[in-house]
């Protein structure tokens, strides 16, 4: 269960950094897997808590215009030596002082524009959005997820009425000359296709 709830989390906070990246980066999903999995597996070696890529940490970086690893690296070094160092000193601030950190960085992720946005693209959406933030305020992280993609499912399926929806890519890529390619897709993409036919693409 923590492995699950940490890849989730880990991966949904990179690919919401990405829309909010201001260089339009790409984050390498393997890289963030592959860290998260090894730090855990040593954590819980030795009894230690588990880790996950944390959205907060990470808007952080944006807002002070960091753009390189190091501003992860510098962090995590703060951080240590506080911990090994004066770790009564981290017990003096104040758990309502993170909290309103969180607060304040949640609201800007999911502002009033987001909201308007989401209607632009229709109402059903805007719904399945609600319905994602309250499922996963209310009960947690994973219940929340389902609930986004519950209505993916459900409306996927009648359209070809087939399972292999999917997991199949509906793309056609065709190469024009050496430096230009044409997709053509059809149908509707979703996450769980989605791998596939980025794949795809690229090659």
């Amino acid at each position: 269960m923590f492995a699950l709830v940490g890849s989730v989390e880990s991966l949904l906070s990179a690919k919401a950094i990405d829309l909010l990246d201001p260089w339009k980066r790409k984050t390498d999903m393997n890289r963030v897997l592959l860290p998260v999995g090894l730090a855990n597996t040593a954590a819980a070696a030795i009894g230690g808590l588990p880790m996950i890529s944390k959205i907060v940490r990470s808007k952080t970086n944006i807002d002070s215009r960091a753009r390189t690893r190091f501003a992860a690296l510098w962090r995590g070094l703060f951080m240590l030596a506080f911990v090994a160092f004066a770790p009564g000193l981290i017990h003096t601030i104040p758990l309502s002082a993170l909290a309103a950190i969180l607060v304040y960085t949640g609201f800007r992720l999911g502002s009033p524009r987001e909201f308007v946005n989401v209607f632009r693209i229709g109402l059903q959406q805007l719904l399945i959005f609600v319905a994602t933030i309250v499922g996963v305020l209310a009960t947690d992280l994973l219940v929340g997820v389902g609930i986004w993609h519950r209505p993916e499912v459900h409306d996927l399926c009648p359209q070809r009425r087939a399972a292999d929806v999917l997991l199949k890519p509906f793309l056609k890529v065709t190469t024009l000359d050496g430096h230009t390619v044409r997709i053509d897709a059809a149908g509707s993409t979703v996450f769980s296709n989605w791998i596939p036919s980025a794949g795809r693409s690229c090659r």
